[in-house]
């Protein structure tokens, strides 16, 4: 009889604990980058700003959106990227910039990925692609690299 008090207690405690829970604000955070706005199209903006296909795979989805001035790749944007769970969303935190980067000095959709995101790689490659074509840029290509 002496337990139940202390029982009861730690019963309360450990429920207010638990509903008082505050997860990462980080981990809320998008993943993805936000599209480019039309209100960029200035004089010394993009031409033109064309969305690429979006790409599923086992994790979530892979879309980019590019901007192209003179026909030249200017700006990339991930609008959509796997962000199901924690581990998806530290992937593509990390693999995001990188395959930004690596398109930029390509100028093509012809990049090498980055290892631990491979889905979100080739995603990104094929969506690239796909945008890359309707803004019906003859320098982009579909070779892949070696």
């Amino acid at each position: 009889m002496r337990r139940a008090p202390i029982v009861i207690a730690a019963t309360i405690a450990g429920t207010a604990a638990v509903l008082s829970f505050q997860p990462n604000p980080a981990d809320r955070l998008p993943v993805a980058e936000p599209p480019i706005p039309a209100t960029a199209r200035a004089s010394s903006g993009p031409d033109s700003v064309v969305l690429g296909t979006d790409v599923p795979n086992r994790y979530g989805h892979v879309q980019v959106q590019v901007a192209m001035r003179a026909g030249k790749i200017v700006d990339i944007r991930a609008i959509r990227l796997p962000d199901g769970d924690g581990k998806s969303r530290e992937i593509n935190r990390a693999a995001a910039p990188q395959l930004k980067q690596q398109a930029l000095r390509a100028q093509s959709a012809a990049i090498d990925g980055v290892s631990g995101a491979t889905y979100t790689s080739d995603g990104y490659r094929q969506s690239l692609q796909a945008a890359l074509d309707r803004a019906g840029a003859s320098q982009a290509t579909t070779a892949q690299p070696a």
